[in-house]
């Protein structure tokens, strides 16, 4: 049985067939983060990472014959073809795992984002709270709501959020000791 078969009750049936149902799923795993259903978007986004790592170690195979015959890395495309890229994939479930207040997974997805793009402004606004809400870290929350700001210039969130940081960041004394343990 394939990861459709559990989602939609039917045998998986052509690569068209699942390319719909995978932008079915992201959609609906995008609406559910965005009204606040945290734990159905994180189990919709966990099922499609996981679903492109599975097809990523067949994909993989494949591609190092195509690269050593033709220098073309298939993987990229594959992504492409689906509508949405799987760093989208992973923000959404770092948007969920942030709504169910497990901030230390939701890092390390954020983290996985930004280093594959650079300028993914979500990314560094979602990580900025969790910065804050996992450890405190005024100083790391500081500088990626700056990186926000420089991506989206006339967001008022990152203004105010800034501000906000700020007025904090000068409050408190000692920083580190309103960090959290592990």
């Amino acid at each position: 049985m394939g990861i459709f078969d559990k989602i939609f009750g039917k045998k998986e049936s052509s690569s068209g067939s699942n390319k719909i149902k995978l932008g079915k799923l992201y959609n609906s795993a995008l609406n559910n983060a965005q009204k606040g259903k945290f734990k159905k978007s994180f189990n919709e986004a966990d099922l499609i990472i996981n679903h492109f790592k599975d097809s990523s170690n067949q994909m993989n195979k494949i591609n190092d014959d195509v690269k050593n015959l033709f220098n073309i890395n298939l993987v990229p495309m594959v992504y492409d073809s689906v509508g949405f890229r799987l760093i989208d994939v992973y923000q959404i479930r770092a948007t969920a795992l942030a709504g169910l207040k497990d901030y230390k997974s939701a890092l390390k997805d954020l983290d996985y984002v930004i280093s594959n793009d650079e300028n993914y402004a979500d990314a560094y606004f979602t990580r900025c709270q969790c910065y804050l809400h996992y450890n405190r870290d005024v100083k790391k929350a500081i500088k990626d709501i700056k990186k926000f700001k420089k991506l989206r210039p006339d967001d008022p969130d990152g203004e105010r959020w800034l501000h906000n940081l700020n007025l904090f960041s000068k409050k408190v004394d000692n920083p580190e000791k309103y960090k959290l343990k592990d």
